[in-house]
């Protein structure tokens, strides 16, 4: 209905259509909003009604290409910077979006390289049983030794991996080196430290993940016992089922199951009654206020009272005071992570920290 004279509607996709809209006397981003509005009218089905939104990239002649393919590739790159935007939202090509784009690029070709060229090293945070004061086992975190720009942290890199797909890899990688180091800490006469190590969404849901774990156990000789997996609630609420038979067969072998951030995500009481989990981790974001914000301690309170009903452990991220570590002692919390008791550390600097009491 919108289209006129010589103005161009087609589908080239699922949910991708592209408008070629010659000039009038309307403006084009007149033509643009009454476009959204259109798009945003409920459509009535079997007496609901549904919305829709439209995320949109816009491209002009001759300034943005002088060729419909060039056109195209300049309109869908502002597409995509829309949906990054919020979604429903406009976008117009810029020399600043194709520079924008040709970093990330090269990005991910370095990251690509750097797990073939091993860069990547793992620093290991403690986690305190909080009742005995004593070292109860430890996370892998992943780090980037650029050979230009230094140890780089996760925000560095780690958005860019989920991006670009390169998460998958990245994340086999750490798993590998996580289920090494645990067992020469093991083969060393250090008593068994547990590794937990984070799982993207990507990376869970990818069809090969069971065998991926089965390879890192094997290859290292690790007790499967030894090995948490933490996963974050979104990386299970697209598919219980799915999650469930994945779950189900490595815990099966001995691996345990660790919900991440817990109470940011989805929070679905049914993913507790479904999935073997073992443990659930309090996001900071709850801990920092602990003990005098009391909305926080109410949460917190909360969801050990949760935890218990459910026979699972829990683990407080972010704990840096010792009162909080005072407060999540008393609420029953059993084991407690963060700058309070040691930043993330080499492998050869756990040593020093394995006998030490908090």
């Amino acid at each position: 209905r919108l289209a006129t004279g010589h103005d161009i509607v087609a589908r080239i996709g699922g949910d991708e259509f592209v408008l070629v809209l010659h000039e009038n006397n309307e403006s084009f981003d007149e033509r643009l909003q009454r476009i959204r509005a259109a798009v945003a009218q409920p459509v009535i089905i079997q007496g609901m009604d549904f919305t829709v939104s439209c995320s949109i990239g816009v491209a002009y002649y001759p300034w943005h290409g002088l060729v419909a393919s060039d056109l195209f590739k300049a309109a869908d790159l502002a597409m995509y910077k829309a949906k990054e935007n919020g979604r429903n939202a406009v976008e117009t090509f810029s020399q600043e979006l194709l520079d924008s784009a040709r970093q990330k690029f090269l990005r991910a070709e370095e990251l690509r390289k750097a797990i073939q060229n091993d860069e990547f090293v793992l620093h290991f945070q403690p986690q305190i049983e909080l009742k005995t004061g004593l070292f109860s086992g430890v996370e892998a975190l992943v780090r980037w030794n650029h050979p230009l720009e230094g140890m780089l942290p996760p925000s560095e890199f780690i958005s860019l991996a989920e991006e670009t797909g390169v998460i998958v890899e990245l994340g086999e990688a750490v798993l590998r080196k996580a289920c090494h180091q645990a067992k020469k800490w093991s083969t060393n006469g250090h008593p068994r430290i547990p590794v937990s190590v984070n799982m993207s969404p990507k990376q869970f849901q990818n069809a090969g993940v069971i065998d991926h774990v089965k390879t890192a156990l094997n290859e290292s000789g690790l007790d499967p016992s030894l090995l948490e997996i933490e996963i974050t609630e979104s990386s299970v609420m697209r598919d219980i089922g799915s999650a469930a038979g994945v779950m189900k067969e490595l815990t099966e072998m001995g691996v345990t199951f660790a919900i991440d951030d817990f109470g940011t995500g989805y929070s679905c009481l049914n993913m507790l009654k479904k999935l073997p989990f073992s443990r659930l981790k309090i996001d900071r974001s709850f801990i920092t206020n602990t003990p005098d914000g009391e909305q926080d301690c109410a949460i917190v309170t909360a969801i050990l009272s949760l935890a218990r009903s459910f026979k699972l452990q829990v683990v407080a991220e972010g704990v840096e005071t010792i009162e909080q570590a005072r407060f999540l002692r008393l609420a029953g919390c059993e084991h407690g992570q963060g700058y309070f008791y040691s930043r993330p550390v080499c492998d050869r600097a756990i040593d020093a920290l394995l006998d030490k009491q908090y």
